[in-house]
């Protein structure tokens, strides 16, 4: 009796322990959840979260605690202020790290189910194609032991039974086939399911690189007048987040309009995902802070040893002047930023859902036609090609910041290259490659020289270049064409033009050429070049 009642009251300490277990774990969960996040501002070099938090508090003094953050928050950033509710004061008194046992983002237990229901289905038709090759194995067993089968079942067994051997083999050629079949569907499915679960597995991959089972876990502490419901903001700064400008060109061949698309690539492994948030993009950088650098003393001394240099330094350093190690910690510290100053500040439209581990995720801040002037440029000294630009002026309300800018060309994909910075109103201007119907060469023609004779003791090499334009294009194009002649910095080398034709449009003082040619569908244009070189003949020329 007494060791029936010694088990009934264990089993019923076990009970209340379990029960008061999940009971405060449920209470210590609900006090410490982090809330939603409502808004991220990205900048190039980390992202600002802003999570909404509501629970009750009681009136007077209460402590609180927020759990759950990611392992890339910097602690010196976070702010938290109260927004509905009594009045009361907040204040975040400390911040430390706890290590779970699984990754929290419900994106990465999402696809942690998806590989499992994969791995799942793999296993099950790897059953599959095993049944199926206990059947091909268990019909060649028939096969190889059938000698007595294959012989009738009367009172004369020496007497074969063809039709029963007919049926047999009949039974055992359709069975095969259609077993063969089976298991070659089989083996596709397999394949098929096995690169699916790599895939799977990859993506799963990308998505824990910046997911740690490290969190960070925040306790403050709060004066409140009243008992109630309160919501308050939570502020905090976060590592492996950023964003960089990204463009697209489009531009047409029989148009004079260009359409450019501003995107911003963000790139965030912060080890949280970023679901529904109001999104920002920033071009402030909180690190660098906005404030000018401080000159410390430079001291000119004699050369003396190390140590006795060392302490003289830390006397400088005390008098005022922080150490060199310090200064750099300082000037790494994150600062509180706001719209305003030098900085841009994009607002983008409607909410947006970025997981951690996604990278370059385009957002678009902005989509701007311009009137476009469309420019054919060839240098044939340096490339039998003609170059196609295009410039416009930034008549929209958009800085763009330099970035790296996909070019297309009535459709057609041309190339990247890389967008300068421009203000509204600055002019602007982007290659977009070679227009193959456009064909220029460059050919020298004639090279003669000599010395001047018995009474002139100069030389002279003479030279002449022709320039040869052909377009193919149904439509009349413009093309620049630059060149040059030889430029002396000597009095006695001299440089003498006998025949530019046509005359050049532009010619400055450093001997730069420059035409523009109006060429007609199917028409052909040569330019001539005709100068000489002169200089003394008992000197050697370099250049030509």
């Amino acid at each position: 009796m007494n060791s029936y009642r010694l088990g009934a009251t264990f089993l019923l300490y076990i009970a209340i322990l379990f029960f008061s277990a999940n009971t405060v774990g449920a209470k210590e969960s609900r006090q410490d959840g982090p809330g939603i996040i409502v808004q991220v501002r990205v900048y190039t070099d980390r992202a600002e979260i802003t999570r909404r938090i509501e629970r009750e508090f009681s009136s007077g003094q209460e402590t609180f605690a927020v759990s759950g953050l990611p392992a890339s928050l910097i602690p010196d950033s976070v702010r938290i202020s109260q927004i509905e509710g009594l009045p009361g004061k907040l204040s975040i008194l400390n911040a430390e790290r706890n290590f779970d046992a699984e990754f929290s983002s419900p994106i990465i237990q999402k696809q942690e189910e998806i590989i499992f229901e994969l791995q799942e289905a793999l296993n099950a038709e790897n059953d599959v194609q095993s049944i199926l090759k206990r059947q091909l194995r268990a019909l060649d067993s028939i096969i190889a032991n059938d000698n007595a089968s294959l012989r009738g079942r009367g009172d004369d067994s020496a007497n074969f039974n063809a039709n029963w051997a007919d049926q047999a083999i009949d039974f055992i050629a359709k069975r095969g086939v259609e077993i063969t079949a089976k298991l070659r569907q089989s083996k596709r499915r397999i394949a098929e399911l096995e690169k699916e679960l790599t895939a799977e597995k990859n993506k799963l991959a990308d998505l824990q690189k910046g997911a740690k089972k490290q969190t960070w876990r925040l306790s403050g502490q709060g004066q409140f007048e009243g008992e109630g419901r309160r919501s308050f903001e939570l502020t905090y700064q976060t590592h492996q987040a950023r964003w960089n400008p990204a463009y697209i060109v489009r531009a047409e061949t029989t148009g004079k309009k260009m359409t450019l698309e501003y995107y911003g690539e963000i790139t965030q492994s912060s080890g949280e995902d970023w679901e529904d948030v109001a999104l920002e993009l920033s071009t402030g950088n909180p690190q660098s802070g906005g404030s000018p650098p401080k000159l410390s003393p430079w001291i000119v001394d004699y050369y003396q040893d190390r140590p006795l240099r060392r302490s003289m330094q830390e006397k400088a350093y005390s008098d005022g002047a922080s150490a060199p190690l310090a200064q750099a910690f300082m000037q790494a510290m994150p600062v509180q930023t706001s719209q305003g100053g030098h900085a841009l500040l994009y607002s983008l439209k409607g909410k947006h859902r970025i997981a951690t581990g996604s990278d370059k995720m385009r957002a678009e801040i902005s989509q701007e036609k311009f009137e476009a002037r469309l420019n054919y440029l060839t240098i044939p000294q340096k490339s039998d090609r003609v170059y196609l630009t295009t410039e416009w002026v930034n008549n929209g309300l958009y800085e763009y910041l330099p970035g790296k800018v996909w070019k297309y060309l009535d459709g057609d994909f041309v190339g990247t290259d890389h967008l300068k910075s421009a203000v509204p109103k600055e002019k602007m201007e982007i290659s977009l490659g070679v227009d193959p119907k456009i064909l220029v060469e460059r050919k020298l023609v004639k090279k003669e020289g000599g010395d001047g004779g018995l009474f002139d003791s100069k030389n002279r090499q003479r030279y002449i270049y022709e320039i040869e334009l052909e377009n193919l294009n149904s439509e009349a194009k413009t093309v620049e064409v630059q060149d040059q002649i030889p430029l002396s910095y000597q009095e006695d080398i001299v440089v003498k033009v006998n025949r530019l034709e046509p005359a050049p449009d532009k010619r400055d003082n450093e001997n730069l050429l420059s035409w523009n040619i109006v060429l007609s569908p199917k028409e052909k244009r040569t330019i001539v070049l005709d100068f000489q070189v002169e200089y003394p003949d008992d000197k050697k020329v370099s250049g030509l």
